[in-house]
């Protein structure tokens, strides 16, 4: 028995006109045995809104200086003038040589992307469906999904294999994330490894719990948990209760003895959207605007970028309100220029000068040394040296081990962290200083941490140094009301006041 029960997700929207597209009257949306799509060839669905074929992302440019073309097998918004792929087959393992690759219906049934070699051809990709007739057909409907089914039959119950069931970053409106009991099927979101490279990333979005509470979950590397739904509480999901009461989109939730799954569902039929896993590690919704002629944002999560564990990477500052929003920590520089350029930070900074460790010194006399960093939300797997009783023992005992890069010491003792620094955080203070001294105009975008924004912000009124002596007693007064280590989204954070310093080595 299923127990349906549907989610909203707020947002306001201007209805855009549907983009109409082109003639399609010759255009073949399924491809038989014994046929063949080529390179330069593709398949549109009937109502013309999706099409399958072969593509590159940008031929002018390429991740790591690797000037070879990467040719990939997808499906794409055939009505949207900004080129905007939903499904990749072959990210992992692209093609360099258009002209010798082909789509076909492989002699098992399934399907299969080959290429022309020497002798014979060979397989880059497979669908590796579970075929159960000598005859099937690949088909491209008109929600986007791509189905290899029986030739003899449309009904879904003859489907071996559907796109939907293997989605890369993006789900469509009438896609699923969740599982299937029966056959062990995980569908789950993974983000791209950059705007360029279609191989999976360092992200994933999913359901989980399988035999307890169900809850929504972002994970950086497959060990993170960054964020949640919360859990399921037979109304909506406990962290975003936002969700309930209004009628424009849906989220579904689907409870039955097969299947556990989401879904979201626009009562427009003529709006187009996707929800995308981006690069950056947030979740977001987006529909296309014809007025502006491009996709707008209308829900992420988590709504911070900063939230994104390891979005900056090592060594790296993330600042909310500033853009970009990561920096490389003094005496560091970006590790990889190319891939920043590409939205991909997760590589973060690497050291300038290597460090002379155990208190050894240059040539010319100078040491290891520290440099404070204050409104900072420290970093995670903090290990803390019981045995230092003040600030200078607690350097001391960093200094004496090659691998600390970072102490700090305050009411919770000392605390030192090894080797990488991930999800270093500045605290949103310095906003008057951000915007200007003499800036006098009213602002129409909040910035900060709500709870620590000043009424300026929310009256319109003009913003000078007061906001930010606001947010300091605010911010103030709320360490003084909890302990120094609180829990946050499954993660202890540990957090300094503004009189205490964050240090980590450099060299001078």
């Amino acid at each position: 028995m299923y127990s349906i029960v549907s989610l909203i997700i707020f947002f306001e929207l201007v209805q855009s006109q549907r983009h109409i597209p082109s003639c399609h009257a010759a255009t073949i949306d399924a491809l038989s045995p014994g046929q063949e799509l080529a390179g330069g060839d593709k398949l549109v669905s009937s109502n013309g809104k999706f099409a399958l074929g072969f593509f590159q992302t940008d031929g002018n440019k390429s991740s790591n200086n690797n000037n070879t073309p990467k040719w990939y097998l997808g499906i794409w918004f055939n009505t949207v003038p900004k080129f905007t792929p939903v499904w990749v087959a072959n990210g992992d393992n692209p093609v360099a040589d258009l002209a010798s690759c082909k789509l076909v219906v492989s002699g098992d049934g399934s399907l299969a992307v080959l290429v022309a070699g020497a002798a014979k051809n060979s397989t880059v990709w497979s669908s590796k469906a579970n075929i159960t007739t000598n005859s099937t057909i690949a088909v491209l409907l008109d929600n986007g999904n791509l189905v290899l089914r029986s030739s003899n039959s449309n009904a879904s119950s003859s489907i071996f294999w559907q796109s939907f069931d293997h989605p890369t970053d993006t789900v469509l409106q009438g896609g699923k994330i969740g599982w299937n009991n029966a056959t062990g099927l995980n569908r789950r979101l993974v983000s791209r490894k950059n705007t360029i490279d279609q191989a999976p990333g360092m992200y994933s979005f999913e359901l989980f719990g399988h035999n307890g509470p169900t809850s929504i979950v972002s994970t950086f590397n497959s060990s993170n948990p960054y964020w949640s739904s919360g859990d399921w509480n037979g109304r909506y999901f406990s962290n975003i209760p936002e969700t309930v009461g209004q009628t424009w989109l849906s989220l579904n939730f689907t409870i039955s003895e097969q299947e556990r799954y989401i879904e979201y569902a626009i009562a427009d039929p003529t709006v187009l959207s996707r929800t995308i896993l981006d690069v950056s590690g947030q979740l977001k919704a987006l529909v296309w605007f014809e007025g502006s002629r491009d996709w707008q944002t209308i829900f992420t999560a988590p709504k911070s970028q900063c939230d994104v564990y390891a979005f900056c990477g090592p060594f790296t500052v993330c600042n909310d309100i500033t853009f970009p929003s990561c920096t490389c920590m003094k005496g560091f520089s970006i590790r990889s220029p190319e891939d920043w350029e590409l939205d991909d930070r997760t590589g973060g900074c690497v050291r300038n000068t290597p460090l002379f460790c155990n208190g050894s010194k240059s040539v010319d006399g100078t040491a290891d040394k520290f440099y404070p960093m204050t409104s900072v939300q420290l970093p995670d797997k903090a290990q803390n040296f019981g045995t230092a009783t003040s600030a200078d023992e607690c350097e001391v005992a960093c200094l004496s081990s090659c691998s600390c890069t970072a102490y700090s010491y305050g009411e919770g003792g000392c605390s030192v962290w090894h080797d990488k620094l991930l999800n270093v955080r500045q605290q949103d203070f310095g906003m008057a200083k951000f915007i200007g001294r003499d800036f006098s105009q009213v602002v129409t975008t909040m910035r900060g941490t709500i709870g620590y924004l000043a009424p300026e912000w929310i009256s319109g009124t003009a913003i000078t140094s007061k906001v930010d002596v606001y947010s300091y007693g605010m911010y103030s007064n709320a360490q003084a009301a909890r302990s120094y280590c609180r829990e946050q989204g499954g993660e202890i954070l540990v957090y300094t006041s503004l009189e205490s310093s964050y240090r980590f080595l450099d060299v001078r």
